[in-house]
């Protein structure tokens, strides 16, 4: 085998190598558990659970407002690598103010379902089984949900609404723009080059998720979200 045969076979299997453990390492983040209980604040919760449409068991916390009869909600999207315990805080505050609130963790976070994430994309599956919990609580008002949502979270609630009718507002904290404007600045801080590296890893994202990371875009909003 020539030598500079050899040297290309090397290179592409160590790029090929390096981008599946960046892939891998991003999309199975470590788990950690719930440190921070709404019980902590002194309010009152249950323990929730639903499926998404594509058979995944998601696990969270209803905490219900201080309001009578059906009461408006909020649904907490955590960020990547979290999961719902970091908005314990936020979710205590906004019962105390009227509001029922769900925190829940995403697939592959906290106590829910699966190993891997796939950046927001299929995690719009999980808000709207979410969504479909809430409304089919009598405590509810489905007419007023809303969802608060942070880093990818906020990308998923904006994806999201885009498409749902059943949300009714959306603040979204430190969302990306594009997943893959994402990649790009993951690479620019390390020392791999995104020009060789990014193509890459992004066919291997698309080829396990079974889908196009152009779609993981916050580029058009239907009904003016």
């Amino acid at each position: 085998m020539p030598i500079i045969f050899r040297a290309v076979l090397y290179i592409i299997l160590i790029i090929v190598s390096l981008d599946v453990l960046v892939l891998y390492t991003n999309s199975h983040p470590p788990r950690y558990p719930l440190y921070i209980p709404p019980s902590r604040f002194g309010v009152t919760f249950e323990d929730a659970q639903f499926d998404t449409s594509d058979g995944i068991r998601l696990k969270g916390w209803f905490i219900k407002g201080n309001g009578k009869g059906r009461v408006p909600t909020v649904i907490i999207c955590h960020g990547l690598g979290a999961n719902r315990s970091d908005f314990t805080e936020l979710a205590a505050g906004l019962s105390r103010n009227g509001y029922n609130t769900l925190l829940f963790d995403f697939r592959g976070h906290g106590e829910s379902e699966r190993k891997a994430s796939s950046f927001g994309y299929l995690e719009q599956r999980d808000l709207l089984g979410a969504i479909r919990y809430v409304k089919e609580r009598k405590d509810v008002d489905a007419e007023e949900i809303a969802v608060y949502g942070f880093s990818m979270g906020g990308a998923v609630a904006i994806l999201t609404a885009a498409e749902s009718s059943d949300i009714k507002g959306v603040i979204a904290d430190s969302s990306f723009t594009a997943l893959k404007e994402q990649g790009e600045r993951l690479f620019k801080g390390s020392l791999l080059p995104s020009s060789i590296f990014l193509r890459p890893m992004t066919w291997m994202y698309e080829l396990y998720f079974r889908l196009d990371a152009g779609k993981v875009a916050l580029m058009i909003f239907p009904r003016g979200v």
